[in-house]
């Protein structure tokens, strides 16, 4: 019989560490102060609310709507004011005579200068609309990347969150069987006094519980994590665990639809498809604005200035104008150009270069997520075939226990037998246990590869409004 418990440990083995991936970036801690139930979709709204990752990805939003303020402004009339104030050479007399020298001056006073130009551009070369769909685009580029953020954050929450469940009911399930095996010591002690077992025997299965006990510990050690996690991304205070308030896992095992279908999906709804295509006219456009800045600008406009000094004389002749005493405004037609050697063509290489790094990145991805599309379901079918096929076992290693007990009792059962019977009940409800954890969270793994996530996503999370706040924490 202990030979024969060996493949319920190995198989114990096996389910424990399954769940570790959900919490693995949860610290352990000492045991928790006080426990805090949420539901899944509880979870999912404080953590997406909080997460630092989406915060992040909003700023970079607000930030991609500050320039697409600044090409706004491009098309608008640019106003420029300067005013300053200094020492005043003495100026007497007119144009024709003046008893002060021009190269001797005398400081004997102040003035003040004040210049103002108003620029409108009138022809770009279509510079203005190149900028205005280059920041409206990069705007939609940063929305999709807080999609994808926040798709990110919600597979990790359900995956940590059915860890803790699928955790829970691995440690109840082992601390039944230990139950059992407590109950098989004590029989086979009893039927060591009737000569129909050895001390061996009973030794045996006492030492084989020492690796029941430690696969116990090891689950326990697996929830906290979990628990941990949770409480660490819903943002509860220290020494708080986040109990999930399902106690079970969804046991129904559906039909998939074609796997043709979820690529569809994929190719469609996919956050970072979409950000790709979005970052990519953006960067066109960013070209496009590089090139039309070689060309001049023709504007029109109002021009002057304004100039008064206290030990000046102020001169009437309109061919003669003292800088620092007059005044003079008035309608201009124009245009501005800037002439470098290198840098503008520099600018359009580098823009070039960088659409050339998303256009390689689009590539890469229009061939990696539908072959990640195809893991995924091929992951899920896996799964639920082995849940099927170990739920049935389940069930008749169920069936064998009870008949096998019963003979036992009865007095015409080998112990064999029902340590055999027990050893089949055990391995078979673990395999389960862990085929169903595989397909719950594969379901949730295909969904984020479709890109299906993102409605829900969408219905959680706050719609992004330029300076919108968001509020962190959890219930209480």
């Amino acid at each position: 019989m202990p030979r024969r418990l060996l493949p319920f440990l190995v198989a114990v083995s096996l389910i424990a560490p399954a769940v570790r991936p959900a919490a693995a970036q949860a610290p352990a801690g000492p045991p928790p102060a006080r426990t805090v139930t949420l539901t899944l979709e509880e979870s999912l709204r404080i953590a997406l609310t909080r997460s630092p990752e989406v915060r992040q990805a909003e700023a970079e939003v607000e930030g991609i709507r500050g320039k697409q303020l600044q090409a706004e402004g491009l098309g608008w009339p640019q106003a420029s004011l300067t005013g300053v104030l200094g020492p005043s050479p003495r100026a007497r007399g007119d144009q024709v005579s003046s008893p002060d020298d021009q190269y001797s001056p005398d400081i004997t006073g102040v003035f003040v200068l004040g210049a103002l130009d108003i620029i409108q551009p009138v022809f770009t070369w279509g510079l203005i609309q190149s900028a205005r769909l280059a920041a409206e685009h990069g705007v939609r580029a940063t929305k999709a990347g807080v999609e994808v953020k926040g798709t990110e954050v919600a597979l990790r929450v359900k995956q940590a969150y059915w860890g803790a469940v699928v955790a829970r009911m691995i440690r109840d399930f082992l601390v039944e069987v230990r139950e059992q095996v407590d109950q098989a010591i004590e029989r086979t002690a009893r039927v060591v006094e009737g000569g129909f077992a050895t001390d061996a025997d009973v030794y045996r299965l006492r030492a084989s519980k020492g690796e029941l006990e430690k696969n116990v510990n090891l689950v326990e050690r697996t929830l906290d994590l979990a628990r941990a996690a949770l409480a660490a991304w819903t943002g509860q205070p220290p020494g708080t665990a986040v109990e999930p308030k399902d106690t079970t896992l969804p046991a129904g095992l559906r039909d998939l639809r074609a796997l043709e279908l979820f690529v569809e999906d994929a190719r469609g709804k996919r956050p970072e498809l979409v950000q790709l295509r979005e970052g990519i006219r953006a960067r066109r456009y960013l070209v496009e604005v590089e090139r039309k800045k070689r060309w001049p600008l023709f504007f029109m406009g109002i021009v002057g200035s304004a100039a008064y000094a206290t030990n000046r004389d102020r001169l009437d002749n309109p061919y003669v104008v003292d800088p620092l005493n007059h005044v003079a405004i008035g309608p201009v037609i124009g245009f501005r150009y800037s002439l470098d050697f290198g840098i503008a063509a520099g600018r359009i290489r580098e823009a070039e270069a960088e659409l050339q790094k998303l256009e390689a990145l689009q590539e890469f991805a229009d061939e990696g997520i539908p072959l990640q599309v195809r893991q995924a379901y091929g992951a899920v079918v896996e799964a639920r075939r082995n849940a099927e096929a170990f739920d049935e076992a389940h069930q008749n290693a169920k069936r064998w226990l009870v008949a096998a007990s019963s003979s036992f009792d009865l007095g015409v059962g080998e112990p064999r037998d029902l340590a055999d019977a027990v050893v089949a009940y055990a391995r078979t409800r673990g395999e389960y246990l862990q085929a169903l954890y595989a397909y719950v969270v594969g379901l949730e793994q295909l969904a984020h590869a479709a890109g299906l996530d993102v409605e829900e996503v969408r219905r959680l999370v706050p719609e992004i409004r330029p300076g919108a706040g968001r509020t962190a924490g959890g219930p209480g």
